[in-house]
């Protein structure tokens, strides 16, 4: 009593005492004595045991200081977290009383899930085969590209075949002029001279511009072969979207299924919102509240809640 006394009276006390001398006995009737105080109580420990044998000690039949107390029978005694203790009993679990208050809600959206399964299943099925439809597209976009490279190559390639035929015939018409030259009267040797040096140029062109012709003829039988490549492709994907329901009937129906889906889903999401309402006031209803320090850390029940009191068991094991 002395103990209960200096608790209620004093900012921070300390109770100590070796195992068996009734350190959660006081808990539980301190935690009483606050209740019947009006104040808030938050009871805390590093360990699920702890926690749970302060509270039995607090509700235990007949024997519990608030055994008999309305804060019971109107829920405003929770354990947060789960607790897999059978001494705890049913109206005092969080999760279990949020089960019974939100009972109708869950089932609710139960049936909405199996409603909009069907749905889900649907929108699978057609996104399935609108895909295909959409790899068809970009097969013909890339069929379309690598023709028109290809276009491009052969032309580049007819382009460099003229150029090579007309160095060639510049040769021709500079073997010409050389024959021409070495018959000449006057200036022979000047006009032997400036031919074969045309026909060296010419021949150097003529060559280089084979050379070009070459690899031309090379890059546009590739592209070639690539566009057949593709083209064997798409005619193999034209076949399996000849087996399915056409572009535009697909889009209709996903469009349609999205309009029925987000109206199931409006519901749920309101539901899930009458559900954050009725835990938020049952946790605001909640006048002692025990949970592990860990809850109180990282758990969102606790999390912006204020107490007049705080009881802390087994707290050198915390710190």
């Amino acid at each position: 009593r002395e103990a209960i006394e200096q608790a209620c009276g004093s900012s921070v006390t300390y109770i100590w005492g070796p195992p068996g001398t009734g350190k959660t006995f006081a808990i539980a009737h301190l935690v009483a004595a606050l209740v019947h105080r009006g104040e808030r109580v938050l009871v805390a420990s590093h360990t699920n045991a702890a926690v749970d044998q302060a509270l039995y000690e607090t509700v235990a039949d007949e024997k519990g200081p608030l055994s008999n107390h309305a804060v019971l029978g109107e829920g405003r005694v929770l354990r947060i977290g789960r607790t897999t203790d059978p001494k705890i009993p049913d109206h005092v679990r969080f999760d279990k009383v949020m089960e019974v208050k939100a009972k109708e809600i869950d089932q609710e959206i139960s049936k909405l899930r199996m409603a909009a399964k069907p749905f889900v299943e649907k929108r699978s099925e057609y996104r399935a085969e609108l895909k295909q439809w959409q790899q068809l597209d970009e097969m013909l976009s890339r069929l379309a590209d690598a023709d028109q490279k290809a276009k491009e190559a052969s032309l580049e390639h007819r382009k460099a075949v003229a150029s090579r035929d007309a160095w060639r015939e510049k040769t021709a018409d500079c073997q010409e002029q050389l024959a021409k030259a070495n018959q000449a009267w006057f200036f022979r040797a000047a006009k032997v001279s400036s031919a074969q040096e045309a026909i060296r140029k010419a021949e150097n062109a003529a060559r280089q511009w084979q050379e070009r012709v070459t690899n031309l003829s090379l890059e546009a039988d590739r592209r070639r072969t690539r566009v057949k490549g593709l083209q064997e492709f798409v005619n193999k994907q034209k076949q399996v979207c000849e087996s399915l329901h056409t572009r535009q009937w697909l889009e209709a129906s996903l469009a349609d299924l999205a309009r029925k889906y987000k109206g199931i889903q409006s519901r749920i999401q309101e539901l899930r919102e009458s559900l954050a309402h009725i835990q938020a006031a049952l946790l605001a209803n909640c006048q002692v509240m025990y949970c592990t320090l860990t809850k109180c850390f990282m758990g969102s029940e606790v999390k912006d809640q204020t107490f007049d009191a705080v009881i802390l068991d087994e707290i050198s094991m915390a710190l």
